[in-house]
């Protein structure tokens, strides 16, 4: 390319108006910002509401710029894609805000912009793909069955754009070659099924490398050519046959949760492309380096994957070699949280890796322990001292109790918030009194609608029968694993771990399968005895918060409920 103003990485602020990560923006969020933006210089930027999604939503279009050049980009038609929304508004401030900056004077004098942040608000309101029909609106450019299509072709059709961005999120565990993260996946939607090339396709392919010129040098090895062929039923095909040089940007993975880098990589790739076509040095650029792109990989990269461990089953087999793939799948705020990470995979995992490796060659690998501590209420939980001593010793879900007797534990029961930062996991089993009396009943019932897993104690006359249809277990107090020190064998620690766990409804804390949760030890070599001295790592959640004998605070572990149809 030739010489000209770029913008660079240490030229990047984002924008101050975004108060939430990208998945939090809604609808309102963004009208606010927009409106925001719009009051600074209101000669700059026209604002307009262009339509109204199925359920009612504004969607608004900006209008930037008073150059012959005409750019058209659109964001967040899959609800749940909300990389570019940000994007595009932290483009919008920086050219509201800097219009004599050297690159956005180029832009604004050179190009009319037209930018439809959230196409699909229903979709974002509820953080799914589809719009409030269960319509794919990527999927509609032919039937135009959603007023959200249908206000997309209207657009292209009214603005006539030389030049269209169709702005996405890939699946965050798409890969280049299955061991690097794809960020950043480029396509030019062929307008037919040979992928005729055209005038137009060669600027689209020339843009797509003004584009990954600019993020290149971020993200080297994160860049691939998105894995799609010929699809007639979509935008991007549909307004490519139009004779407009069409380029789709998908934004992918970064770190597990981090999604930071994700929104500047893809600023610095919009803002360089679009000042690419204003100075016309796109035609410069030799389009075979978009060519020359690896497609996205068929194998999906997981945030974490546990090498080679030695995997100790229960019902005493011998232990076998395995990888662990592994991905978190809680959302606080509808926003991916390092918390109930689960095995999704499992076996030999060579052919791809993990945003996270932990390289576990040989070393034993059983289930976190579940213990019973009584001490532990719903008024007395454990401390963060507390929870680093039992991590400490491999337990990582603990089970008190709440005494009947007491009615300020069952309240404070009731209050407990799953939502809550749990040092580990937590359940409670409800414990019956010695000497129970007429009110037990009503108090037990309490106790099982606020969650308990179990109870323990005698059985006493008419008890055991509404423990039988609640599918809730009895067992005698004296009973329950209390100790964390006891010498045993790895294997009998797994088969007597599995065994309270399960009449707990636990099982999928205390096996490692697929779909387990990923609460795990890991021992040193050759370790064949249950000894605390030997856990080398522990990992809670899918989160290591033993690392080396190194204990690493944040755990994340989860309130552990029994409800209809299962614990949660």
């Amino acid at each position: 390319m030739k010489t000209v103003s770029m913008f660079v990485w240490e030229d990047y602020a984002a924008s101050p108006l975004l108060t939430v990560p990208p998945a939090q923006l809604r609808e309102k969020d963004v009208t606010r910002v927009l409106k925001e933006l719009q009051a600074l210089r209101p000669a700059g930027m026209k604002l307009e509401e262009i339509g109204k999604s199925y359920e009612g939503r504004p969607i608004h279009s900006i209008t930037m710029g008073q150059g012959p050049i005409k750019i058209f980009a659109w964001s967040q038609m899959h609800g749940n894609e909300p990389t570019h929304t940000a994007v595009l508004i932290d483009l919008i401030d920086l050219l509201q805000r800097h219009p004599d900056h050297k690159v956005a004077k180029d832009i604004l004098s050179e190009c009319t912009l037209t930018l439809v942040p959230m196409l699909n608000p229903d979709g974002a309101e509820r953080y799914i793909r589809r719009n409030a029909q269960d319509i794919d609106i990527n999927r509609d450019a032919l039937h135009l069955a959603t007023p959200e299509g249908r206000l997309l072709r209207k657009m292209v059709e009214q603005v006539k754009p030389q030049f269209a961005f169709n702005l996405h999120n890939q699946q965050p565990g798409t890969s280049v070659d299955g061991f690097h993260v794809a960020a950043v996946s480029l396509l030019v939607p062929p307008i037919d099924e040979p992928d005729t090339q055209t005038e137009w396709t060669e600027q689209a392919r020339q843009v797509a490398v003004a584009f990954l010129d600019a993020v290149r040098p971020h993200c080297e090895g994160m860049i691939s050519r998105y894995d799609a062929d010929f699809m007639p039923r979509c935008f991007g095909e549909w307004v490519q046959q139009q004779k407009i040089a069409t380029l789709t940007v998908e934004a992918g993975g970064w770190s597990t949760v981090d999604t930071t880098p994700l929104v500047q990589v893809h600023f610095l790739g919009m803002i360089n492309a679009f000042a690419a076509i204003a100075n016309g040095c796109y035609t410069t650029v030799d389009p075979k380096d978009y060519d020359a792109l690896p497609r996205s990989s068929d194998q999906y990269m997981f945030d974490i994957v546990v090498r080679d461990a030695e995997v100790v089953p229960t019902g005493g087999h011998g232990p076998f070699k395995a990888d662990l793939g592994i991905n978190f799948t809680k959302q606080q705020d509808r926003v991916p949280i390092e918390r109930g990470g689960r095995i999704d995979d499992f076996g030999d995992l060579c052919v791809t890796s993990g945003k996270q490796v932990l390289e576990c060659q040989g070393l034993p690998c059983v289930p976190g322990r579940v213990i019973y501590q009584p001490n532990i209420t719903p008024l007395k939980l454990p401390t963060d001292e507390q929870a680093q001593e039992f991590l400490e010793q491999g337990i990582t879900t603990v089970i008190g109790s709440v005494n009947l007797n007491e009615p300020a534990q069952l309240d404070a029961l009731a209050k407990l918030s799953a939502n809550a930062n749990w040092p580990l996991n937590v359940g409670f089993v409800a414990k019956l009194p010695t000497n129970a009396d007429s009110r037990v009943r009503d108090q037990l019932l309490r106790a099982i609608a606020a969650g308990v897993l179990g109870v323990a104690g005698k059985e006493s006359d008419g008890l055991q029968d509404m423990l039988n249809w609640f599918g809730l277990p009895l067992q005698e107090e004296a009973s329950l694993p209390t100790d964390y020190a006891s010498q045993d064998s790895l294997g009998n620690l797994v088969d007597g771990n599995f065994k309270f766990a399960n009449e707990l409804g636990l099982t999928s804390r205390s096996d490692i399968r697929l779909a387990a949760t990923a609460d795990l030890l890991f021992f040193d070599s050759g370790t064949k005895e249950f000894s605390p001295a030997a856990i080398k790592h522990v990992m809670l959640g899918g989160k290591l918060v033993l690392n080396d004998r190194k204990f690493l605070p944040g755990a994340s572990g989860e309130l552990l409920l029994r409800r209809r149809g299962g614990v949660q």
